[in-house]
């Protein structure tokens, strides 16, 4: 069974006018979260508008995990989490410099 993994992007990570970016980069950033471990990880990347909302959130069968329960459970998937959220980091990343033609 996959996780997802929801993750909120800020605006401002986009620059000063990231706002208007914002959008388009979640698009490009989803294509490109798609292509990892699709078997065991659903992606949502999209805009972070509401701050009280979490940065990266898990759910599992429609229902939000806690951090301990999204810890177990990249655990029996393999996966360390806290190397899992730093990879997750370094992607976004990546995707934005591919936005930006970097």
């Amino acid at each position: 069974m996959k996780i997802t993994v929801i993750c909120r992007v800020e605006p401002g990570c986009l620059g000063p006018d990231g706002a208007n970016h914002v959008e388009d980069f979640c698009k490009l950033g989803q294509k490109e979260f798609d292509a990892i471990d699709p078997d065991k990880v659903e992606w949502q990347i999209v805009p972070r508008f509401d701050k009280t909302k979490p940065e990266v959130q898990y759910k599992l069968r429609g229902r939000f995990l806690s951090e301990e329960q999204s810890a177990l459970y990249l655990k029996a998937l393999g996966k360390d989490p806290e190397q899992f959220e730093e990879d997750m980091f370094k992607q976004l990343t990546v995707s934005v410099n591919h936005y930006f033609g970097r």
